[in-house]
């Protein structure tokens, strides 16, 4: 029989020599396992739209008869602008089940809305005289996890830093096409969610409600809910369980130009 020192049992092995388990980590390793796979099974209920060509049978279509187009050919340009209503992106990486794809995504990537524009000679510029709305995924007290925030901030409270779009990897600014009164219900819309908390667990609303008011929300979840309660656009590129950054990224509505200007660029 092993004989117990708190969490550590000692174990006789074949050869006649003792070892310690510590069994609460082994607790552990096993309960990360079984997170592992109740994620895998859930992430089986979602989308996909990729990148291999053998699967594009499967691809979902919109009406216009086209599947999810990748943002990687969009123009790269060193911004000297934001309005409000711009949409900031940062692609996510293309291995999460039910997302579409980009090039240089990072991890779950980032999505935000300006509600603040700004000019500049300089992207740094620009980014650090804008203000964004956004539900941000890191560990900050509930109260600042749905928030508006210069869309870069790289010193000061760790509180208040934003480091979301530093020049690194891929950017997008992705323009709506909306006149200056849809914008400002837009931006209400958003600002009306201060004292939500961010959650993975958010799901999208079906039922178009342009005074909807939750407590829970992730970030590209907020833009996509804003578009639908607000104009009934589906900004999904793929119409699945979850709305990813790269989803808003590949939406054929960002196809084309306003005012001369491309509704799809990287920066």
């Amino acid at each position: 029989m092993p004989s117990t020192y708190g969490s550590i049992w000692r174990q006789k092995c074949t050869l006649g020599k003792y070892r310690d388990v510590d069994v609460k980590n082994q607790f552990k390793k096993i309960f990360r396992c079984l997170i592992l796979l109740l994620v895998a099974a859930a992430l089986l209920f979602t989308t996909s739209c990729g990148h291999d060509e053998h699967l594009l049978a499967t691809l979902p279509v919109f009406a216009e008869g086209t599947s999810c187009p990748l943002g990687d050919s969009s123009p790269v340009v060193s911004i000297q602008d934001l309005k409000p209503g711009d949409l900031l992106i940062r692609p996510n990486m293309n291995w999460l089940y039910g997302t579409s794809g980009t090039l240089e995504g990072d991890f779950f990537g980032h999505a935000v809305i300006v509600t603040e524009g700004a000019t500049d000679s300089t992207v740094t510029g620009v980014m650090q005289k804008s203000l964004v709305f956004e539900s941000v995924a890191r560990q900050l007290p509930a109260e600042h996890q749905v928030r508006e925030i210069p869309a870069l901030v790289e010193n000061g409270p760790y509180l208040r830093q934003n480091h979301a779009f530093v020049e690194t990897g891929a950017r997008y600014r992705l323009r709506p096409d909306l006149s200056p009164d849809q914008v400002s219900r837009m931006i209400e819309y958003v600002r009306k969610q201060d004292d939500a908390t961010h959650s993975w667990r958010a799901i999208k609303y079906l039922d178009s409600d342009s005074s909807r008011v939750r407590s829970k929300w992730y970030c590209s979840l907020l833009i996509w809910q804003a578009f639908y309660d607000l104009e009934g656009l589906d900004l999904d590129c793929n119409g699945g369980y979850v709305v990813y950054p790269n989803d808003l990224i590949n939406h054929p509505y960002f196809d084309g130009a306003v005012d001369g200007v491309p509704k799809r660029v990287r920066f």
